[in-house]
């Protein structure tokens, strides 16, 4: 997610989070944080309560999580159709 995006101004003044599912390698992250301030949320884009602080105040949201092996094929439709757009982040974000 991304904060100045809309504001005049060199890339550089971007505020970026990144919202992270707890667990999961954030080495990555970290290693990039070094050159440029990001900020690791740690939620779940499948629950909306992890999803408030994550969108709040950003003008930009680039969505590159989801599930790839799901033990369930209804786990890979809830996360990466409906849990992740219709009924979650899309929505906390028009809200927020």
């Amino acid at each position: 997610m991304v904060k100045g995006f809309e504001d005049e101004g060199p890339i550089n003044d971007w505020k970026i989070r990144c919202l992270v599912l707890s667990g999961q390698e954030v080495s990555l992250i970290t290693n990039l944080s070094e050159e440029k301030d990001i900020e690791i949320v740690y939620g779940d884009v499948a629950k909306r309560e992890t999803l408030k602080y994550a969108v709040r105040d950003m003008d930009i949201i680039f969505h590159i999580g989801g599930i790839i092996h799901p033990k369930k094929i209804e786990d890979l439709y809830w996360v990466n159709t409906f849990g992740t757009f219709i009924y979650n982040l899309l929505k906390i974000y028009a809200i927020h």
